[in-house]
């Protein structure tokens, strides 16, 4: 007697019977253990003058990047003179200059900070 599945059965039992075999392992990776509040970046905007502040931390960088648009396609740039700040433990303050018209949204990134000197 011969049984047919259809092709797509067949695939499924295959990678049901793998999974119930060969077992499922889990692991939880945690990247950055700082609360969301340590790292919230906050802008403030009156006319042309924006704001920008956080707290920071000494054993972190930070990089502000920008966006005229929000969106899945938005594309995010450093914005100049923003890359890798160090952190000093107190929050840190910056004046940037946007036209009026332009709306400007911005993103704070946090990395570890790197000590260069030998």
């Amino acid at each position: 007697m011969h049984i047919c599945f259809p092709r797509w059965l067949g695939l499924n039992m295959l990678v049901m019977s793998i999974f119930l075999l060969g077992g499922c392992a889990t692991k939880r990776v945690i990247l950055n253990e700082k609360s969301n509040s340590e790292s919230r970046l906050i802008v403030a905007r009156s006319g042309s003058d924006v704001t920008l502040a956080w707290e920071s931390e000494p054993s972190s960088a930070y990089t502000i990047r920008y966006s005229r648009t929000l969106g899945k396609k938005s594309e995010w740039r450093i914005l100049p003179g923003f890359d890798r700040i160090r952190g000093t433990g107190r929050k840190v303050t910056y004046k940037v200059t946007v036209p009026v018209n332009e709306p400007r949204y911005f993103r704070l990134y946090t990395f570890p900070a790197i000590n260069y000197a030998n």
